[in-house]
């Protein structure tokens, strides 16, 4: 049986630090997202084709620039029924493929959060397997003093994820898919993420991934688009259960080959890989990843208003007999007592 000594004063100040660091997504500063459906058909049908366009602001009008390869498929009639109380969807095909989508109120009153838009498309020829045939060139609001005027778009993403009615063991491989697309055809990589953290990244249609859970407990799943320009849009998340391996071979097998786990500067137990102060045992009993510097995910030090006992809480596997748990506690940083 091996004896950890957990000193948690350090930890807590590497969780915060890593709260501040991973809350803060640079370019990450326009409130308006479109999503675009997919716009594939058999040659002579008629599709629906529904798109969402999200802001943050309060705005009176959209103008909404489309454009169809005249070669592929043409825009018969755009309505959106949906669009806003009072609003009224109108449509003008300004030649080349080119149609301009305006919603507006006669009366200014404002247009909220939500707007949909159904684009009933004839297609006239077959087109390449995940070809869109529709893009939207630009988008415009318009507020109740100004007129339309351009507005910063960031993509979009969506994500389908596993079956999440299973029970998943840690190292256990899925697949997860994203739709994700921008205005202008200009979407980066789709990144999937666990916990919030980018475990793997596709660069081309259609967005999938196989990847490894390498995460306990109660977990969430999730993509984010990345486009040209650093803006990032993160889907919603999917909420999974992932259960801790039995014994620290199997946790060991999750994170290290065989000649990893032989080497001493890799694998073994009293290695750092990750060059985070905790050596591969102490991952192992936290739970961690011991690839990525991360603490405690679930963590806090507090003193209770009534009583003004000192709490400390942590979480860590279940279930683990081959590791003894010990707090300690330090007055001057050099003599520790258990509790």
């Amino acid at each position: 049986m091996f004896l950890l000594t957990y000193f948690p004063f350090r930890q807590i100040r590497k969780l915060l630090f890593l709260v501040v660091t991973v809350a803060v997504f640079p370019g990450l500063n326009a409130r308006t997202s479109l999503q675009l459906g997919d716009s594939t058909g058999l040659a002579g049908n008629t599709i629906d084709v529904p798109l969402n366009l999200f802001t943050g602001d309060v705005v009176s009008g959209a103008q909404i620039d489309l454009y169809a390869d005249p070669a592929v498929a043409t825009i018969a009639t755009v309505t959106g029924s949906l669009a806003g109380a009072g609003h009224i969807v109108d449509s003008e095909d300004l030649g080349e493929g080119k149609t301009r989508v305006v919603v507006y109120s006669p009366n200014n009153s404002s247009l909220f959060s939500n707007i949909l838009i159904d684009l009933q498309i004839v297609l006239k020829s077959t087109i390449e397997e995940n070809e869109r045939s529709v893009i939207v060139e630009s988008v415009k609001l318009a507020d109740e003093s100004a007129g339309f005027v351009n507005t910063a778009l960031v993509p979009h993403a969506t994500f389908s994820g596993p079956d999440s009615s299973v029970v998943y063991k840690m190292g256990d491989e899925v697949s997860a898919s994203s739709v994700a697309f921008d205005t202008n055809e200009s979407v980066d990589r789709v990144e999937f993420l666990v916990d919030g953290w980018p475990v793997v990244s596709d660069t081309e249609p259609p967005y999938e991934m196989i990847f490894p859970l390498h995460y306990f407990g109660n977990v969430t799943l999730s993509a984010r688009a990345v486009d040209n320009d650093g803006n990032m849009f993160e889907s919603t998340t999917e909420d999974y259960v992932v259960t801790f391996p039995p014994t620290l071979a199997d946790w060991l097998d999750v994170f290290f080959t065989p000649g990893e786990q032989s080497d001493p500067n890799i694998g073994a137990l009293l290695a750092d890989i990750d060059l985070d102060n905790q050596a591969t045992l102490m991952e192992y009993a936290m739970g961690l990843h011991p690839r990525r510097r991360d603490g405690p995910r679930e963590s806090g030090f507090f003193q209770d208003g009534q009583t003004g006992v000192y709490q400390f809480g942590y979480l860590r596997p279940v279930g683990v007999t081959d590791i003894l748990y010990t707090l300690q506690v330090s007055n001057d940083m050099e003599t520790w007592s258990a509790l």
